[in-house]
C-alpha cells in the first residue's frame, strides 16, 4: 500500500517474501524516497490496534528539515 501524502509504502511480508526479491524492491523504492513500513500479514489479523497504530506513527513521521536545505543554510 503507498500513502502519497506520507511518501510512506506499506508492505505485508509473509512467507511468499524472500530477502532477494524485498531487497531489490527497497532500493527500488527508498531511491525514489519512499520510506517503506514492513508488517507480518499475521500482525494485520491478529493484532489490527497495534499495526494500525504503527501505520499512523508511521505516517505522521516526517522531516522537519527541509529537502534539499534553502540556499546559505547547512554545509
Amino acid at each position: 500500500f503507498y500513502c502519497q501524502a506520507s511518501v510512506l509504502a506499506v508492505e505485508l511480508d509473509g512467507s511468499q517474501h524472500t530477502v532477494v526479491v524485498d531487497a531489490a524492491r527497497a532500493r527500488f523504492l527508498e531511491a525514489k524516497g519512499i520510506r517503506i513500513l514492513r508488517l507480518w500479514d499475521n500482525d494485520v489479523l491478529s493484532n489490527t490496534n497495534a499495526v494500525l497504530e504503527a501505520i499512523l506513527n508511521a505516517a505522521e513521521c516526517r522531516n522537519l528539515t527541509p529537502t534539499p536545505l534553502p540556499q546559505g543554510e547547512g554545509l
